[in-house]
């Protein structure tokens, strides 16, 4: 069995940055597979945006764009198997989100297994356009909070969500507010919460 863990846009609470530990930057690699069909330029400023979040607390992204379809290349990287630091991203359409048992504000959900650490995170794209068109905010930067929002889940673990920052289990406009402004972000026990269980991830292959 599994627990799916959703995000939604309620009101919040501010957040101060969080400063990176010492060290050099931990690393994880991120499959991405668009199947909402969204143009280079809004998925790439996705990427970019959840990188910078993450660059913050001292982990690195490795993003790796592979192909929904037979057609093209596909990059050696697309063949490994998901683990603990390697994590696969689903940017899901409209008509893929249809009927799955969400509310209809849910913007993602990651899969958590009972057993181990999760590898898996969907965040639904078409929901993250409405909200940025309904707020005039850019699309990529919006979706670029979704992913890193979702990616923690799997970092942390069970139990990720907090009642502030950007791992808060619902978001409102001040937070989009902090978003915008580049200053919506992990508190400092959940950045110390998810390079620790990597360290340990590492330390364990």
């Amino acid at each position: 069995m599994k627990r799916l863990f959703a995000v939604w846009f309620l009101l919040g609470v501010p957040v101060s940055a969080c400063a990176a530990g010492p060290g050099a930057p931990l690393q994880v690699r991120v499959l991405v597979y668009n199947y909402a069909g969204l143009p280079d330029r809004e998925a790439g400023r996705a990427q970019r945006e959840a990188g910078r979040i993450y660059r913050e607390i001292g982990v690195q992204i490795e993003w790796t764009d592979c192909p929904v379809s037979g057609e093209g290349a596909r990059p050696e990287a697309c063949h490994s198997r998901r683990g603990p630091s390697n994590f696969e991203l689903r940017l899901l359409s409209r008509s893929m989100v249809k009927g799955l048992p969400f509310a209809s504000t849910a913007m993602g959900y990651a899969l958590q297994p009972h057993d181990g650490p999760g590898s898996l995170a969907n965040v639904f794209a078409h929901r993250a356009a409405d909200l940025a068109s309904n707020r005039d905010l850019d699309q990529g930067l919006i979706l670029g909070h979704l992913i890193a929002h979702e990616l923690a889940h799997l970092l942390l673990g069970p139990g990720g969500h907090s009642s502030r920052g950007l791992m808060r289990d619902g978001w409102g406009k001040r937070e989009l507010a902090w978003a915008a402004q580049g200053s919506l972000t992990f508190l400092p026990a959940e950045a110390e919460r998810i390079r620790w269980r990597m360290r340990v991830q590492a330390a364990r292959r």
